[in-house]
C-alpha cells in the first residue's frame, strides 16, 4: 500500500518522463525489503556534503565470447576507488541512454547495460531472440558477483528493456528480486509488430532508427577499439529488418521472442498507459504474472 500510495503522492499526470522517474521509486523500497542491509553507510560523506558520483564503464565477456558493455554508476567511491557493495538496479536495453542514476538516490548502485549489437556491445543484434535472454543472465551473473554489489538485484525497464526482461523470464535471473516494467510487450509479434496480422511499418521501421541511433553515435570509439565490430553490429540490424519482412506469421521465430513462462516467481510492478503503441502488452503479462503478487498500475486510461 506504501508503494502506491507514495507514488499517488507525487503526482502522475505530468507525462510519460516524469513517470519513469517517479515509478522507479517503487522498485528502490522493493529491493531492500525482506531482509539485507545497506553497507553504503560506512562509505557515505559528511552530512552536507554529498559523495560525488562516479561512473565506470566495464566490458563483459559472454560464454561466446562476444563483450557487452556496461556502465556502472554510484556515489562515492571507497579509499580504493571500488563503488561500496549496495544493491543494485539494473537496466537492459538497446537505446544506449540510461535511466536511473540520476533520481534513484544514493543508496543503490544503477547498472546500465547496452544490448548485443547496439551501442557500444559489440556482436549482431537478434531482436531480443535467445543469444540476448542468455546474455541477460551472463550480465546478471556477473553482475551479482561484483564488488558493487550486495547480491540484491531490482530491474528496471520501460518499453523495450521491458520487453527484454519478459522475453527472459523462462530463464533463472540470478539474484533478481523484483521488477519495475512499464508498457512492453507479452508477445512482439501480437503486440507491436503485426497486430491483427498486419505489419506495422512505421513503429518497425522508429525501432530500428532508434537502436541504429545510439550504434552510430558510438561508431567513432568501436573503430578505434575494434573495427570488425561495427559490421557485426551492421548485419544484425540488416538481418533484423529483413526477418521482419521474412515471418509474417506467428511461427518459431517470433515466438522465441514473446513470453515464454516465468521460472523467477518475481513480484513485477507493471504500469502502463496509452501513451506508448504496444499497450495490449502490460494488461496480458499481468494476465499471466498476477499470481507472483505482481500488480498493475494503470495511469491515465480515461485520456
Amino acid at each position: 500500500m506504501f508503494v502506491y500510495t507514495f507514488v499517488a503522492m507525487l503526482g502522475l499526470g505530468r507525462g510519460p518522463a516524469r513517470l519513469r522517474a517517479l515509478l522507479v521509486v517503487p522498485l528502490l523500497a522493493a529491493a531492500l525489503a525482506a531482509g539485507g542491509q545497506d553497507t553504503s553507510r560506512a562509505a557515505e560523506a559528511p552530512p552536507g556534503a554529498p559523495a560525488p558520483q562516479v561512473t565506470q564503464a566495464h566490458r563483459v565477456a559472454m560464454s561466446d565470447g562476444v563483450e557487452i558493455y556496461t556502465q556502472l554508476v554510484g556515489r562515492g567511491p571507497t579509499e580504493d576507488g571500488r563503488l561500496p557493495a549496495r544493491p543494485l538496479i539494473v537496466e537492459v536495453s538497446p537505446y544506449g541512454e540510461p535511466c536511473c542514476s540520476a533520481f534513484a538516490g544514493p543508496e543503490y548502485n544503477h547498472l546500465f547495460v547496452h544490448i548485443r549489437g547496439t551501442g557500444h556491445s559489440d556482436g549482431a543484434f537478434d531482436a531480443l531472440g535467445d543469444r540476448t535472454q542468455h546474455d541477460i543472465v551472463e550480465v546478471l551473473d556477473w553482475a551479482c558477483r561484483q564488488p558493487f554489489s550486495n547480491g540484491r538485484i531490482g530491474l528496471y525497464g520501460f518499453s523495450a528493456s521491458a520487453i527484454a526482461v519478459y522475453n527472459s523470464l523462462h530463464l533463472e535471473l540470478p539474484c533478481v528480486e523484483t521488477a519495475v516494467l512499464g508498457a512492453g510487450t507479452h508477445e512482439l509479434y501480437r503486440d507491436l509488430m503485426y497486430p491483427g496480422g498486419i505489419p506495422n511499418l512505421v513503429p518497425a521501421l522508429a525501432v530500428l532508427l532508434g537502436i541504429g541511433t545510439p550504434s552510430v553515435q558510438a561508431g567513432p570509439a568501436r573503430l578505434e577499439r575494434a573495427p570488425g565490430t561495427i559490421l557485426d553490429t551492421l548485419g544484425g540490424m540488416v538481418d533484423t529488418g529483413f526477418a521482419f519482412l521474412e515471418h509474417p506469421t506467428l511461427d518459431s521465430w517470433w515466438r522465441e521472442r514473446g513470453m515464454r513462462g516465468d521460472v523467477n516467481d518475481l513480484p513485477i510492478l507493471m504500469f502502463t498507459g496509452f501513451f506508448d503503441v504496444e499497450s495490449r502488452g502490460p494488461f496480458e503479462t499481468f494476465q499471466e504474472l498476477r499470481d507472483d503478487s505482481s500488480h498493475l498500475l494503470v495511469i491515465g486510461a480515461h485520456d
